[in-house]
């Protein structure tokens, strides 16, 4: 009995591990990234630190919304975390990723979750930067591409008339 239960924990690991193997890299890296950000201990947005996850480009325009934000004091372009269009990403369960490697150094992510009882799908564009790989795109069926919306919206404190101000005595 006990060489059987041997024999069939060790075609369970084999499985689990040649299912890893078999993974791309950047497979492994999105399912990484998923991980480190929406892992029910401490559930966390990407926004909170944009350059760890996501390409300089996209990074860049994060940044400049946040910084648009804070100085405005409005909200700004991005409300909700891109990576699970959601503010609460708690409970959020990855149903599927399939990832298509375009070059060597680019890569399509198609993501299937829930979160909050909701279905989402989105795609990530990839790309591999400095050995890396990293989201150099997030496209919904809302948004079809982050990168486009965030380099052309407008600046939303440039549309705001300025407040008057009370004449100095």
């Amino acid at each position: 009995m006990g060489f059987f239960l041997a024999i069939f924990l060790g075609l369970i690991v084999g499985c689990t591990w040649q299912n890893e193997e078999s993974r791309s890299e950047p497979e492994k890296s999105v399912r990484l990234i998923y991980r480190r950000l929406y892992d029910d201990h401490a559930p966390r947005s990407s926004l909170d630190d944009p350059e760890q996850f996501y390409s300089e480009r996209l990074s860049s325009l994060i940044k400049l919304d946040q910084e648009r934000q804070l100085a405005s004091g409005e909200l700004g372009l991005l409300s909700a975390d891109p990576l699970c269009e959601c503010q609460d990403p708690s409970g959020l369960v990855i149903k599927k990723i399939k990832v298509t490697a375009k070059k060597e150094d680019s890569a399509i992510a198609a993501i299937e979750f829930t979160v909050g009882g909701k279905e989402q799908k989105l795609q990530l564009d990839l790309t591999k930067t400095d050995d890396k790989w990293r989201i150099d795109d997030v496209k919904t069926n809302e948004v079809k591409s982050l990168w486009y919306f965030l380099a052309n919206s407008p600046n939303p404190t440039e549309s705001m008339p300025a407040l008057p101000t009370a004449p100095v005595n």
